[in-house]
């Protein structure tokens, strides 16, 4: 069940294989666009045919797990990435603002497609999510710290490369399933497994920024 003052959580089979493949299929045919990380294909306001297909399969499902009918896209994209997102959050700019003065971020989703492109290989990632605060100290030690279940147990803590976390506390480490549901509260601090922590070369995901 969808809780938003939990701040994140997760759903097992949000997508049927099916359905997940339909939507995979239909947004490999966008352009796709460099970023940092990869590449990502993406849908926002301004892909007229698109968007009304991403707010019709897509959205919809999230409006009516969320419970929230004026639940409105700031954009979508199809990634592959060949490095992991750093530590961040996700303030977007929200489109139509002028049509909605009191709009405001709400929730990010993040539905797993495949690690190394390979779909049984989606469990080797997860997601984490941080606490708000950060802190003044470095914790010198915290229990995520330590490998999870769903790392490479093979890798060095020290080579995890997870010291730039020491200033937050994890709410939640998310384990990735192929059409699983990934959801946070879009102003707390999250990131993803270091791509060299779980010996994976690319990542692939669908990922919905929204609104209220």
């Amino acid at each position: 069940m969808f809780d938003y003052t939990q701040h994140c959580g997760n759903k097992a089979n949000f997508f049927t294989e099916e359905k997940l493949q339909t939507v995979i299929d239909y947004m490999e045919k966008l352009d796709s666009i460099k970023i940092p990380e990869g590449y990502c294909k993406g849908i926002d306001i301004n892909h007229t045919q698109a968007y009304d297909w991403f707010l019709e399969n897509v959205l919809d499902p999230l409006r009516k797990y969320t419970n929230r009918e004026d639940l409105r896209l700031i954009f979508g994209f199809l990634g592959d990435v060949t490095q992991s997102f750093r530590i961040h959050t996700d303030v977007k700019t929200i489109p139509e603002k002028e049509y909605n003065p009191n709009g405001k971020q709400y929730a990010s989703f993040l539905i797993p497609v495949s690690v190394d492109n390979d779909p049984h290989r989606c469990n080797t990632n997860s997601t984490m999510v941080f606490d708000l605060q950060v802190l003044d100290e470095p914790a010198e030690e915290q229990p995520w710290h330590h490998l999870v279940e769903g790392t490479n147990p093979l890798v060095e803590k020290k080579e995890l490369g997870w010291i730039d976390h020491r200033r937050y506390t994890l709410l939640k480490n998310i384990q990735w399933g192929r059409g699983d549901l990934i959801w946070w509260n879009s102003l707390y601090w999250h990131c993803g497994l270091d791509n060299n922590a779980i010996g994976a070369e690319t990542k692939q995901m669908l990922v919905i920024h929204t609104y209220v």
